[in-house]
């Protein structure tokens, strides 16, 4: 068996770290392009009922986005963590993972992609409403409380979707912080020995 060695590892985590990193640019710029085809064809067809299905599809669209999003976060965190394991916290991996730790952050990536798929789910959902109460004519007026109703559902779609990563993040912050301790008592026990 040919044993592996830790530049070659390093920089294979360097490269993994990247792809992973391209696939999540990859899938945002697909996700919009998704979203503006669904507006124009919601632009070009006044039919209820491909107007509704538009907005059922911009519903499915955020939320597999969203999931493809969180899992291409997670394999950048799972390079970082190996990355920085085998630099022993020195080096970038050790520094973004200290940036990330240090402090939960209240503007990132993860919370404007949260915003963005709220906002996208909560008009979708309405909008799938109010198309199927004027396609079964109960409704031919809308009101504005549609728009109300809109803004809740988004603050309570993004509070699911921030609180789910929120505490993916803080799981994964404790264990930095034990892997951490680990290194120090580890090296602290190289010291007393030499």
């Amino acid at each position: 068996m040919m044993p592996i060695r830790d530049e070659m590892l390093y920089e294979e985590i360097g490269r993994a770290w990247l792809y992973f990193d391209s696939w999540r640019e990859k899938i945002f710029a697909g996700y919009l392009s998704v979203l503006a085809a669904l507006a124009f064809a919601f632009s070009k067809s006044p039919s209820i009922p491909i107007r509704t299905a538009v907005f059922a599809f911009a519903v499915v669209v955020s939320g597999v986005f969203w999931m493809l999003d969180f899992r291409t976060t997670q394999l950048i965190n799972l390079c970082q963590a190996a990355g920085e394991k085998m630099a022993e916290s020195k080096g970038f991996y050790g520094e973004l993972n200290q940036r990330r730790f240090e402090k939960a952050h209240r503007v990132s990536f993860g919370v404007a992609v949260s915003v963005l798929v709220s906002s996208v789910i909560a008009t979708g959902v309405v909008g799938c409403l109010v198309s199927m109460l004027r396609w079964g004519r109960w409704a031919e007026e809308v009101g504005i409380w549609w728009s109300f109703i809109a803004v809740a559902l988004a603050g309570g779609v993004f509070w699911v979707l921030h609180s789910y990563a929120h505490n993916r993040w803080l799981e994964e912050r404790e264990n930095y912080k034990k892997r951490l301790s680990k290194q120090a008592s580890g090296s602290q026990n190289k010291h007393n020995v030499s």
